[in-house]
């Protein structure tokens, strides 16, 4: 998926702390991404399922298998809660888009987790748009917008902006019986994985050995957030969260969270709060947590300039982000 570009998400966390897209359901019903995203870490929590609560070892982090992103900050925790509670184990995700190009596409009933990215080319139309008659979409005359298509401001300039994907665990992508190409770009030493077909599912089967760790230069085992205060149970929580992914990342022991129930309460609390800072904690814990100070950095420059009412047009970040 061309949007998942590493480079510009940095951007996106640094525009939208309290990112809520709105986005269409099965009936037409609105649903909020930040309601689905926290209420799954919150409800986790609460019912004693988060992966936070667990001792864990080793490494074992989200990634695309076709576009090779490894999923960063939010997304990547709500993945981690997502496959813990679908029972999946294997660490590879796809779209729906990327799996209908290989002619696949999910088993029945299978659900899909939502993914935040920041389109820096422009929101796309995902699927054509016919004309509205007494009501009803008339599919007998030209789309006025086809599938694939940008979606233009009123000067039809293209609008960047933050859109949604859904992704599948690869065990719940019917192979149809077909051969699975090739996957991932090749990575600094010019290796690629590939994947076979077993009888109901894929496995993973990368050569020589796994795609190289995007944060294997950067990352050191240990490396989290430290709590500035703790009494302050979202200090505390940052700190649990930026510790488990660096132990994701780097392998190293990671010792679940022992919240009380007092605690637990004062979270769900402060997170379902409209203004809370939950993605921007979540995405610095994140970044704390690799090592990479320089997109941290990136990020606390870009709030300073949103504060200070500079458009990203002018942003000394989104000159970076172009140049990257």
């Amino acid at each position: 998926m061309k949007e998942e570009n590493q480079a510009v998400e940095d951007t996106a966390v640094a525009e939208n702390d309290f990112t809520d897209v709105a986005r269409e359901g099965k009936n037409s019903k609105s649903y909020s991404y930040t309601e689905e995203v926290k209420g799954l870490i919150l409800n986790s929590l609460a019912d004693g399922t988060s992966v936070l609560l667990k001792d864990r070892e080793g490494i074992d982090y989200i990634k695309n298998c076709d576009s090779g992103t490894t999923y960063q900050g939010t997304n990547q925790l709500y993945l981690k809660q997502f496959m813990a509670k679908e029972g999946h184990t294997n660490p590879y995700v796809m779209t729906i888009d990327q799996a209908q190009n290989m002619g696949m596409w999910p088993f029945e009933n299978k659900k899909g987790a939502v993914i935040n990215y920041y389109c820096k080319e422009g929101l796309r139309y995902k699927f054509d748009e016919y004309p509205i008659v007494d009501g009803v979409k008339d599919k007998s005359k030209e789309p006025l917008h086809k599938k694939g298509d940008f979606k233009l401001d009123a000067e039809g300039k293209n609008i960047p902006g933050y859109e949604y994907n859904y992704v599948y665990n690869v065990k719940d992508i019917d192979p149809n019986k077909k051969h699975f190409r090739r996957f991932a770009k090749p990575d600094a030493e010019g290796r690629k994985g590939y994947m076979e077909i077993s009888s109901d599912a894929f496995i993973v089967n990368p050569k020589p050995e796994p795609l190289k760790n995007p944060y294997a230069k950067t990352a050191v085992s240990g490396l989290a957030y430290k709590a500035q205060d703790l009494n302050d149970t979202n200090e505390i929580f940052k700190q649990k969260v930026s510790e488990y992914f660096n132990s994701i990342i780097t392998g190293s022991k990671y010792e679940g969270w022992k919240p009380t129930p007092t605690q637990v309460k004062e979270l769900q609390t402060q997170i379902s709060d409209v203004n809370s800072p939950f993605f921007k904690n979540v995405n610095e814990a994140f970044y704390i947590a690799v090592g990479n100070t320089e997109k941290l950095k990136f990020i606390q420059t870009r709030r300073e300039e949103i504060a200070k009412g500079i458009p990203i047009e002018e942003s000394a970040t989104q000159k970076r982000s172009r140049a990257m």
